[in-house]
């Protein structure tokens, strides 16, 4: 979401009672930054929007094509030839996901940063534009691994068995990718915005 605080603390404690971080840390609202330091600078983003867009997507979808139709062809039973081809694409469906979520975090941090510091409406303007596209991808990005953690038979990420934890997505997973899409579709057209305060003054020094 362009502001993330624009989320009300209730909805997004889901996430957040996990999260490696403190409560007045400003990456609870600024993706570019943890704590004092910049992780990625807008020029940095915009870099790396670019070549996910150029090299790793165009990439991913010819294997992806490559993969379903071998799987095709491999026919309908259940032999080690269809299950290997069927490991692999899942694994392929999964890696596309997390590059289309990696880009969209670099484009969150141009987008917001770039219409923040923007001099004039058109520059404001190709920021909101490209934050549009960053949710919408978001958002069907959501689905695809929603489908995949559905429909997909196999285990392509580490889970953790009974919550949960900092590190590790428990079996509530597709519920929490449900709440996830539900947020971008409720808050994702949102003015951008950060409080360049939010520091302290969720640490209550101000």
């Amino acid at each position: 979401m362009p502001d993330i605080e624009r989320i009300p603390e209730q909805e997004r404690r889901y996430y957040e009672d996990h999260i490696l971080s403190t409560h007045h840390n400003p990456n609870r609202f600024d993706l570019r930054r943890d704590v004092l330091f910049d992780l990625m600078p807008p020029r940095a983003a915009e870099r790396a929007v670019r070549r996910i867009d150029r090299q790793a997507l165009p990439l991913l979808k010819r294997a992806l094509e490559g993969l379903s139709a071998a799987r095709e062809r491999a026919g309908a039973e259940d032999g080690p030839a269809r299950r290997a081809l069927v490991d692999q694409l899942d694994r392929a469906r999964a890696l596309r996901c997390w590059f289309l979520t990696q880009r969209n975090v670099a484009a969150w941090i141009a987008g917001v940063h770039g219409f923040l510091a923007a001099k004039d409406r058109r520059e404001r303007a190709a920021c909101r534009a490209a934050l549009r596209e960053m949710v919408a991808l978001e958002i069907e990005n959501a689905r695809d691994l929603l489908r995949l953690w559905k429909e997909g038979r196999t285990e392509f990420m580490a889970v953790a068995a009974r919550s949960e934890t900092t590190f590790l997505h428990g079996p509530a997973f597709g519920e929490q990718l449900r709440r996830k899409i539900r947020l971008m579709r409720k808050y994702g057209g949102a003015t951008p915005r950060i409080d360049p305060g939010v520091m302290w003054r969720v640490a209550g020094l101000c």
